[in-house]
């Protein structure tokens, strides 16, 4: 069974943001190549790379502008 997540953010647009952080969660990283796999996948999906960190880890913000780390 797949766990159990609980993510609470203040947005604008709730819907939308839950199908972005539905599709973020989904897949788990862990190497450079997976790292870029995912960062192509988000950004399709609304997000945005801020700052990467070769091929450890990237900061990204979803739709609305939340960060979070992709690693």
């Amino acid at each position: 069974m797949a766990p159990r997540i609980d993510l609470t953010l203040d947005c604008a647009h709730p819907t939308q943001l839950a199908e972005f952080w539905k599709l973020a969660l989904a897949t788990q990283t862990n190497d450079g190549a997976r790292i870029v796999e995912e960062l192509e996948r988000l950004t399709s999906a609304g997000g945005t790379a801020l700052q990467e960190f070769a091929g450890h880890h990237v900061v990204m913000a979803d739709p609305e502008g939340n960060e979070f780390c992709v690693a």
